[in-house]
């Protein structure tokens, strides 16, 4: 019949299912051909759940630990600033020995100290060194020599250093703001920092939970679609 088909050992088989068969039962069983062992089911089952201690780990990032005090983070720095010594040669074998905490101050100290002297003599460094000193007659003449020969090249080295005039303005008048949150029309275009608190992690945890509560609170009450 147009139904049957040979197979390669010459017997015929008919198409479609076996005689007899019902729902859930194997064709290949039916035809005399039993289906392959299932080997999943000799292996052991494993424990559907692992035991990794008693203690219960919660989900998430852990919080960090409270974080330091502005001051205790600065003691425990230990930072280390460059004294901006004095080249000054006061004898053959003697330097001034004085070392100040910026190129300002040290500016200042030897136009000061230095500069003051009759006749004007620049002892800085190499000049200091050389038999016959450049001398100066007019005092402007001696400060330009010493800023492009001797301060210039200096701070081209050591730099400006630390500056702390930046307090003695602010404590002359606290409630007034620096000029640089200013723009040219005298209009605050930069917030101030001022009384500005440091957030640690649990603060931050605080503040995230108080949200997610409020959240919470804003879609119950909200009305029914």
């Amino acid at each position: 019949s147009s139904n049957a088909k040979t197979s390669k050992s010459g017997t015929s088989t008919k198409r479609g299912r076996p005689k007899g068969w019902k729902p859930g039962m194997s064709y290949a069983a039916m035809r005399g051909n039993p289906t392959p062992k299932d080997w999943s089911k000799d292996r052991p089952k494993q424990a559907a759940s692992r035991n990794y201690g008693t203690e219960t780990r919660r989900r998430g990032r852990q919080p960090q630990a409270t974080g330091l005090a502005i001051k205790q983070r600065y003691l425990r720095s230990k930072p280390g600033y460059l004294s901006f010594g004095c080249e000054w040669q006061e004898s053959t074998n003697k330097r001034c020995p004085a070392e100040l905490q910026n190129m300002e101050t040290l500016r200042k100290h030897v136009y000061f100290i230095h500069g003051d002297a009759e006749p004007l003599v620049c002892f800085w460094g190499k000049c200091g060194q050389q038999k016959t000193p450049p001398e100066f007659v007019v005092k402007e003449e001696f400060r330009k020599h010493v800023e492009k020969a001797h301060l210039v090249p200096y701070a081209w080295h050591a730099g400006d250093g630390p500056q702390n005039k930046g307090i003695w303005t602010l404590k002359n008048d606290r409630n007034k703001l620096p000029s640089h949150l200013f723009d040219k029309d005298g209009k605050q275009v930069t917030p101030s920092v001022k009384d500005q608190l440091l957030e640690d992690t649990k603060g931050m945890l605080e503040r995230k939970r108080k949200l997610r509560e409020i959240r919470r609170q804003a879609d119950e009450n909200a009305p029914d679609e």
